[in-house]
């Protein structure tokens, strides 16, 4: 396992580098990855046969999204910024884990130069700042809320600007439906990847919502109390699924 130079000047650096709990990685002016914390570790799901990979390809296995939810391409990643010679600090991001797990991290990413001001390595840092989020988020969103409220504006309008406030400040996605007789009417559906949303609305249009489905909005409305579901699993979805084009989505 290589090990930057200054592990070896000062070993006791390496120790207290493994007991942060923000994560740590260092990479080479080759873009080689050096040194990972077992906290880095934690969130990427990165391990000791990552030492020496290529951040090209470590970069191709993660997914980073802006505090605005827009995607980011591995070349706009903060650690490739950096080695562009943009340092960043404490900068809000949505890490979007293998598991689909959305975790808010604060990340830093910066050269370190030696007296000649030549990139002896890139340091990234990272902390997990989900909780924080969260409740900024909620706090947010309240307030937002009561503003929209008080607007003026016609119902439709103003539903539509909540489910704008809704993402991604609490969820990925956002539909809102009104009771329209014996059907129903979709008010708005916004989405953290605005190309997605034509793709709900042309499913919609071809696969309309089975009112007897027990998960349908139907059933929301009949029972006149909320659903929650925590988890969808793949065999949920396979279940609701009404074609076999539509279960890969």
């Amino acid at each position: 396992m290589q090990t930057p130079d200054f592990f070896e000047k000062m070993p006791i650096l390496k120790g207290v580098l493994s007991t942060l709990n923000q994560g740590v990685a260092i990479f080479s002016p080759d873009r080689k990855l050096l040194y990972i914390n077992s906290a880095m570790a934690s969130v990427t799901g990165s391990n000791p046969k990552s030492i020496g990979g290529a951040l090209s390809d470590l970069a191709q296995r993660h997914r980073l999204r802006t505090a605005e939810g827009v995607p980011l391409e591995p070349r706009d990643f903060p650690i490739e910024r950096a080695f562009c010679g943009e340092d960043s600090f404490d900068q809000t991001y949505l890490y979007v884990a293998a598991n689909e797990m959305h975790i808010w991290l604060s990340v830093s990413c910066f050269r370190i130069l030696d007296d000649a001001g030549d990139v002896q390595y890139v340091a990234c840092t990272i902390s997990n700042i989900t909780k924080r989020k969260s409740g900024e988020d909620k706090l947010r969103f309240m307030v937002e809320s009561a503003k929209i409220l008080s607007l003026t504006a016609d119902f439709r309008k103003r539903l539509s600007q909540k489910a704008k406030i809704a993402v991604p400040s609490l969820a990925d996605w956002c539909a809102i439906d009104l009771l329209a007789g014996k059907t129903t009417e979709r008010v708005v559906v916004i989405h953290t990847d605005p190309s997605k949303v034509q793709l709900v609305k042309d499913l919609e249009a071809k696969y309309p919502t089975d009112p007897s489905s027990p998960t349908s909005v139907y059933s929301t409305i009949s029972r006149q109390e909320p659903q929650f579901i925590p988890v969808i699993t793949d065999e949920m979805i396979v279940l609701f699924a009404v074609s076999s084009i539509v279960w890969p989505i």
